[in-house]
């Protein structure tokens, strides 16, 4: 019976011991690293072959951006890893994920230019993925308040004129404007 009782012991404190290892080598990962994870995989999730294997290629490649954004706040490239985190993510048909890593965005770089960039695609994803029109108004509002010298604020308020409506609808209202103008 002791002898059974040492060897898991052993076990028990060889299986702690190793988790605990990794853990400390998960730390010490380098930024080249994960950018080199990264980049292979992108490669591998945009050649454009449509097969099972891209989903999950995908949900690697949000890992390691959302890896990378995490560990790396202040480096310049976090930001555009969040935004392309949140595009993989539509992809995946993961909406709320995507808006996560927008909001994110907009928390931890308010200045930064890619701040409305951030809200509109937002406000596009609670429009064409959500069906959430009150909410994409709301947000297309709050890229107008907040950023009213950004260059995309036109887009937004000619893009608010167009939520909750059908294609056809836009289609026909912008031939209106358009024989209007002759």
């Amino acid at each position: 019976m002791n002898k059974i009782y040492i060897i898991i012991v052993l076990t028990i404190s060889g299986f702690m011991f190793s988790c605990d290892s990794n853990l400390n080598t998960e730390k010490t990962i380098s930024k080249e690293f994960i950018k080199e994870q990264i980049d292979s995989l992108k490669l591998e999730l945009y050649k454009g072959i449509s097969n099972p294997a891209n989903d999950i290629t995908a949900k690697l490649v949000v890992k390691q951006y959302t890896k990378y954004a995490y560990a790396f706040r202040k480096d310049s490239i976090s930001k555009n890893y969040l935004f392309e985190c949140a595009q993989v993510n539509v992809g995946l048909g993961l909406s709320p994920e995507a808006i996560a890593n927008l909001d994110t965005i907009v928390a931890w770089y308010p200045q930064d230019e890619i701040a409305p960039s951030a809200l509109q695609f937002k406000a596009f994803i609670l429009d064409d993925r959500m069906h959430r029109w009150q909410k994409a108004a709301e947000v297309l509002d709050e890229l107008i308040a907040k950023y009213p010298n950004s260059d995309i604020v036109e887009n937004a308020k000619a893009y608010k004129a167009t939520l909750g409506k059908p294609a056809e609808q836009i289609i026909q209202e912008m031939a209106d404007k358009e024989a209007a103008k002759e």
